[in-house]
């Protein structure tokens, strides 16, 4: 007993002894330590909500030129289900023997708006029983069909009550597909075939047999999370804009450390993104993979996909160390301008979870990428943007009454969310002071922006708890005391005196922010309390109820920035 509290007080002297940039180097070695860097490779998985039947790849003989599928759909409950459906050809749906769509083809013409979200140019709606429902699909295959399909709520969302399988087809056996597919050679689209009039395993037509056969499975990769890795919903080096800001603030470490591990690693995650590019790219475009390894990348619906997730490599380009990639970044600039979603006054929005909502979130995934973007293009114009962003968001997310913000707007009723979220307000004034590093005082848009940066950070000190950190819900004392949010406000407001922009007297906030910081870090590096992915909730309970997994990204690069600049602090 006493040698395991000698244990503990030694670990605490530790601790206690090391500087703000030690803490930033344990973290951030954990996090190399938990990054493989590898794949490995598996059967691909049917999916359980969009659907995506590819004729083509089994039946590639272009004399099979009438195709079918047929599954199972499972419901709930007796229910009239709104389904979206796109086509690369003539197709006819048929549901419990009923023809309930009839189409030409629109090029596949769907599209994945945001998370789970999707937007096609045809929809049905269809009578389902409860328990199993049959589902014929009939395609043309002159040119080589592809079928999506998805049952969907009217916002576009997918209802995840509703599956496809034919597992009840089988006896002791689990096919890797929700469909069978059957093809007929020499036959015209119009004509009435066997399957259309009864399900059989086979059949005699023309004087030959056919069959249904389960599609063709294909092999993908993925990445390999270490077994001992305690945060596996994905790696380090996925392209996700959690480990954008991670890798913006190892940038931040290595800075000051100099330390070259951190640069190297850095290096070798963009790295793996370029090396495999193309071949994930062919597994999201052509083997359908929608939610595999860097699908964000590929699908660009939001700036989730975009602008935060592509800070390293612009980060990386800036300073001389990849030129490859600049493809890459280009292309993300002419989404954030070009094809992001906005309201009629140029502010960025989501599809959800209302129509033409604001997210807080996302300033924080365009400004700093634009910033940066101007730099590299010589273009005012993604500055002009950012800057015209960080107005328009402050203009419709700030409380009043409080100087904090809420975490969305929307657009149909004009009205906030309910909740001051603190992630939200973290994205939000991490954004804010990245801006105010780029801008001169001679900006004709400095002092506005400056004005918004100090009336957020003195709203902010109100509410901070005597352990140094702030609540989920920042004006809420009933729920937990959140790490990442925390980390935010430590690092913007530390970066504001090291910058000139407060005044010596806000150092206590600072340093006492990070004394809680450092309490959720571990001795091996891992960091606790870090709120996991959150949509916009209707109330504090919903934010309450948000898991916390052990070092999830999306508060690890906040903590790596916040031990640097709470550094620079003390080393003035």
């Amino acid at each position: 007993m006493i040698k395991k509290i000698f244990f503990i007080l030694l670990c605490y002297s530790l601790v206690i002894a090391q500087s703000p940039i030690d803490f930033g180097k344990r973290v951030a070695t954990k996090i190399i330590d938990d990054t493989s860097f590898e794949f490995y490779t598996e059967i691909q998985k049917p999916s359980s909500g969009l659907q995506i039947i590819n004729f083509e790849q089994n039946f590639s003989n272009k004399s099979t030129n009438v195709v079918y599928a047929f599954s199972k759909i499972i419901s709930g409950e007796a229910e009239d289900v709104l389904f979206g459906v796109s086509s690369s050809s003539a197709l006819e749906i048929w549901i419990n023997g009923e023809l309930f769509f009839s189409g030409k083809g629109d090029s596949l013409n769907y599209t994945n708006v945001a998370y789970s979200m999707y937007e096609f140019k045809n929809y049905f709606t269809a009578q389902l029983t409860k328990g199993a429902n049959d589902i014929l699909i009939k395609a043309n295959n002159n040119d080589g069909a592809i079928i999506a399909l998805a049952p969907i709520h009217d916002d576009g969302l997918l209802k995840s009550d509703i599956f496809f399988s034919v597992s009840s087809l089988f006896k002791d056996f689990r096919p890797n597909s929700n469909w069978l597919v059957i093809g007929f050679e020499n036959d015209i689209f119009s004509d009435v075939l066997p399957p259309e009039i009864s399900f059989s395993q086979n059949y005699i037509h023309n004087k030959k047999f056919f069959s249904w056969i389960i599609p063709q499975s294909n092999l993908i990769l993925n990445d390999i999370i270490k077994e001992n890795v305690l945060f596996k919903s994905h790696s380090y080096f996925e392209w996700h804009y959690a480990n954008g800001q991670m890798l913006l603030g190892m940038f931040n470490l290595f800075d000051l450390s100099k330390d070259q591990k951190f640069l190297d690693y850095i290096k070798e995650n963009i790295s793996v993104t370029l090396k495999n590019y193309n071949y994930f790219k062919y597994q999201y475009e052509v083997l359908n993979e929608k939610g595999g390894f860097n699908n964000r990348l590929y699908r660009k619906m939001m700036l989730d996909d975009t602008g935060a997730p592509a800070l390293a490599i612009l980060e990386a380009n800036l300073r001389g160390l990849d030129k490859e990639s600049r493809f890459i970044l280009d292309d993300v600039a002419d989404y954030i301008i070009k094809r992001q979603v906005r309201l009629e006054d140029g502010t960025f929005c989501r599809p959800e979870p209302k129509k033409m909502s604001i997210w807080a979130d996302d300033l924080f995934m365009s400004v700093p990428f634009l910033l940066r973007y101007s730099k590299l293009s010589n273009n005012e114009n993604y500055f002009n943007e950012a800057k015209e962003q960080i107005k328009l968001f402050s203009a419709k997310l700030k409380d009043k009454e409080t100087g904090l913000y809420f975490h969305g707007w929307f657009s149909e009723n004009t009205e906030h969310s309910p909740v001051h979220w603190g992630r939200a307000n973290g994205w939000f004034v991490w954004a804010v002071s990245e801006a105010l590093t780029y801008l001169s005082e001679s900006d004709k848009d400095y002092y506005e922006i400056k004005e918004i940066y100090l009336d957020h950070i003195n709203a902010l000190i109100k509410y901070q708890n005597e352990s140094g950190l702030w609540n989920q819900v920042i004006d809420d004392q009933s729920t937990f005391e959140e790490t990442s949010a925390s980390a935010m406000f430590v690092m913007a407001i530390a970066r504001g005196i090291n910058n000139g922009w407060l005044p010596e007297s806000y150092k206590n906030y600072a340093i006492k922010g990070w004394s809680g910081v450092t309490n959720r870090i571990n001795v091996d590096g891992t960091v606790d309390g870090i709120c996991q992915g959150t949509g916009i909730g209707d109330d504090v309970e919903f934010y309450q109820s948000r898991k916390t997994p052990p070092s999830d990204p999306r508060g690890l690069g906040a903590v790596l920035s916040a031990s640097v600049e709470v550094q620079k602090l003390i080393n003035k």
